[in-house]
């Protein structure tokens, strides 16, 4: 049974944004990648695509309500992943509450990456850096291999991408905020708490969420005493100029979290879901808004054509660019959750990918 927090953060098939709106193919709602390391994953991806035309695509989410695997088949079929003539897509699907990896591949692509290999891909070359906190390294890794096995050629080297623990900096503000073991009191676990208060009798949720939160206590990891968290007023002070933004547009809310020992600080960020803005790719905060307009429709038979315009409003960053609208797939009755009957993960719609169906092929590992 997942905790209630994770239920509270599960996200629907509807809510991810898709990467190919922004010329992409890396949708990380997680923030488990930098801006640095997510542009040279982004890279690969598209080298993969002009080379070999197959459409992969790299989603990270906190929590998802169902099973990771039926999520994954229900987003790669909501989005149309690769194209509808070939049925060539791949999604790598992270689940950071359940510690889950799915690989969801194309009906085209099952004989060149069956489940078997697929799965002791994961187990070998994947999950140990997962295992490390490198999540980033382990999704490219297996990128390449996956690209490699496409017929993708001058590819990174994989033995480059060395497995090593991830230390965040105490005042780091892209990692994703969710409770480990040594971060709980002594007084036991602090997300059952917020259940508690929660269905207590709090009479609205973000009231509820953010005044257990507040009750919550880092672990100092230089002096193992606990940190508190100060108030909104004077939080500002350990902030950067960016971090400063996002939460003026509330698009991120940041708890900082001080050892009254040591005097460390430790910034925890907490997106704001919907709230319009999205990582900037010149600065690395989520104060970008994207707007698009067609300028040529698709159709079943024709590909479109839409303008594209980002603006960030931290750094000033603008960028305007084109892409193209792939044709519209047919129409299909053989959904794996439909576009009705209330699923919870939501059905079919328009995507900007090829078209491309999947009935559920590919593995899945832990870790």
């Amino acid at each position: 049974m997942l905790p209630l927090w994770s239920l509270i953060l599960a996200i629907g098939v509807e809510e991810v944004p898709n990467p190919r709106e922004r010329d992409r193919w890396i949708s990380d709602t997680a923030d488990v990648m930098t801006a640095a390391r997510e542009a040279q994953i982004n890279a690969t991806l598209e080298r993969i695509h002009q080379q070999t035309r197959a459409e992969i695509t790299v989603v990270t989410v906190d929590s998802v309500s169902g099973t990771p695997k039926q999520f994954a088949t229900a987003l790669f079929n909501h989005w149309g992943v690769g194209s509808a003539e070939r049925n060539d897509g791949v999604l790598f699907l992270l689940v950071m509450s359940s510690r889950r990896l799915e690989v969801e591949v194309g009906y085209g692509l099952e004989d060149r990456l069956p489940d078997g290999w697929l799965g002791s891909m994961q187990t070998s070359s994947m999950v140990p850096h997962f295992k490390q906190g490198d999540f980033a390294g382990g999704i490219e890794v297996g990128v390449i291999l996956v690209g490699q096995r496409l017929g993708a050629r001058e590819l990174p080297n994989i033995d480059d991408i060395p497995v090593a623990s991830v230390e965040l900096p105490a005042a780091s503000t892209r990692s994703p905020d969710r409770p480990s073991s040594s971060s709980r009191s002594p007084a036991g676990d602090p997300w059952l708490l917020y259940g508690l208060l929660l269905t207590g009798g709090l009479g609205f949720l973000g009231g509820g969420i953010r005044g257990a939160r507040i009750l919550h206590h880092k672990r100092c990891t230089a002096c193992k005493l606990w940190r508190s968290v100060l108030p909104e007023d004077v939080e500002d002070e350990h902030l950067d100029a960016g971090q400063e933004r996002e939460e003026e547009l509330r698009s991120v809310d940041y708890d900082v979290y001080v050892c009254h020992s040591c005097s460390s600080v430790s910034v925890m960020a907490k997106r704001r879901w919907l709230s319009g803005y999205s990582r900037c790719s010149s600065c690395g905060y989520r104060t970008m808004t994207t707007s698009s307009h067609t300028i040529s429709a698709a159709t079943t038979t024709s590909t479109g054509l839409a303008e594209v315009t980002e603006d960030c409003h931290h750094c000033s960053y603008h960028n305007t660019y084109t892409r193209v609208i792939p044709r519209k797939p047919e129409p299909s009755s053989n959904s794996s959750f439909g576009s009705g009957g209330g699923s919870s993960f939501g059905g079919g719609g328009g995507s900007s990918f090829g078209g491309g169906r999947s009935g559920g092929g590919g593995a899945g590992s832990s870790w």
